[in-house]
This record gives C-alpha cells, sequence and structure tokens, in this order.
C-alpha cells in the first residue's frame, strides 16, 4: 500500500512538471501544437515500452472492445485543455481546479458504480479543495 501511495505522489509531481513545461510550450507555440508534441512524444516511448518489455501488448488489440479506447481520447482532450488554462490560470489554481474536478467526478463515478459506501468525509474533503479553489481568487 506504502508503494502504491508513493508511486501515486511520484505520479502527481509528475503531472505538475509536465503542466508547466506544457503551458511553457502552449505560450510559445499553442495548446493543440502542445498537446501533439506531449502525445507524439508519449506515443513514442510507450511504442519503445511496448515492443521492448511487454511483446504480447500489440497481440490483445483485437480483443480489445473500441469504447476502450475513450480513455485516450477524454486523456489527449485533458492534455490540450490543461495546456490552454494553465498558463492563463497559473499553477496553484490549475492543480486546484483539475484536482476539484476529479475529486467530484471519481465519487460521483464511484457512486455511480457502486463501489464506494457514502462517508460524509469525502464530500466534505472536496468541498474543502472547492473552498480552496474559491480562496485562491483572493491570493492577489
Amino acid at each position: 500500500m506504502l508503494t502504491s501511495i508513493l508511486i501515486a505522489l511520484a505520479g502527481g509531481a509528475a503531472v505538475g512538471m509536465s503542466r508547466s513545461i506544457n503551458g511553457r510550450l502552449t505560450m510559445d507555440r499553442g495548446a493543440f501544437r502542445a498537446s501533439f508534441w506531449n502525445h507524439f512524444i508519449g506515443f513514442l516511448l510507450l511504442t519503445v515500452f511496448v515492443f521492448v518489455a511487454d511483446r504480447g501488448g500489440i497481440a490483445m488489440l483485437p480483443t480489445v472492445p473500441p469504447w476502450w479506447f475513450t480513455g485516450g481520447m477524454i486523456g489527449a482532450c485533458f492534455v490540450a485543455i490543461s495546456s490552454y488554462v494553465f498558463p492563463r490560470l497559473g499553477a496553484s489554481r490549475s492543480a486546484l481546479v483539475i484536482i476539484g474536478s476529479q475529486m467530484v467526478t471519481g465519487l460521483l463515478i464511484d457512486y455511480a458504480r457502486g463501489t464506494a459506501d457514502f462517508h460524509i468525509l469525502q464530500p466534505a474533503g472536496v468541498a474543502l479543495i472547492v473552498l480552496g479553489i474559491y480562496l485562491t481568487r483572493f491570493s492577489r
């Protein structure tokens, strides 16, 4: 469990760094170009991984339901949107808004799927994030 938490923390830090770098690229080249290069380089890296480390990955492609690929489309939209908003809102506000939206969506998905029991602290935690987003308006 601790290992998974540490990996998730590293992933969160990587997202923050990635958004910062893509935000700078967005300012120079635009959100869609930044998103394109983000996904193109990621595609190259993952292609090498699939061919070197996970040779069975390509073989499973015909057995995957087509709707499973919507995750990639949603991910591409996320990168383009966050690349656009990051230089306009700044690092902390962008992170708060994105994380707040992820928390609300995650709770709704868990409740809709029946995979999470309702605990008052869950929406209370989301409310604190939303309050943090509101309070950052006054930081200037």
